[in-house]
Order: structure tokens, then C-alpha cells, then sequence
């Protein structure tokens, strides 16, 4: 990645891929990451957490999780 400065971003677009599988789309970050490097998303009043890009290009990138812990459970009920 280019940078390690932490960017504030929102949630652009929620897809689901099937009942506990979701890939939120980021908008307006050139991370410059492939797929397989990961980010930290953080979650306010709640934790952070690393998880792998799935796809990335100059405009977005998205990030496919499944929801299988507490962070992951929370994500998906707050942001769907």
C-alpha cells in the first residue's frame, strides 16, 4: 500500500453475497492494495479489526466478510 495514514471512510454500498456473507464497497480511497492485503476497519465505540481486501482499484475497494464473531455479527446488524 502506499500509505499507512489512517482514512476515515463510509460504507458506500452493501452487497450480499449469501445470508452471512456481505462485501462493502468503499468509495474515493486509491489504496493501492491487491487483493490479499489487508486493512483495519474500525468500528467507532465498538473495536477494530483487520480484514483482506477482495478487490481494489484506483476509485474503491471492497472488503467480503463473513459474519462468524461479535465484531463481525455487529458489522452486519449495524451497516447492512
Amino acid at each position: 500500500m502506499k500509505n499507512d495514514i489512517p482514512k476515515v471512510l463510509k460504507i458506500a454500498e452493501v452487497r450480499d453475497e449469501n445470508p452471512t456473507v456481505k462485501t462493502y464497497v468503499f468509495r474515493g480511497c486509491d489504496l493501492g492494495a491487491k487483493p490479499g492485503q489487508f486493512v483495519n476497519l474500525w468500528m467507532p465505540r465498538v473495536d477494530e479489526k483487520p480484514f483482506s481486501v477482495s478487490y481494489c482499484d484506483k476509485d474503491e475497494f471492497w472488503l467480503t466478510i463473513a459474519a462468524v464473531g461479535d465484531f463481525t455479527r455487529k458489522l452486519r446488524d449495524e451497516f447492512s
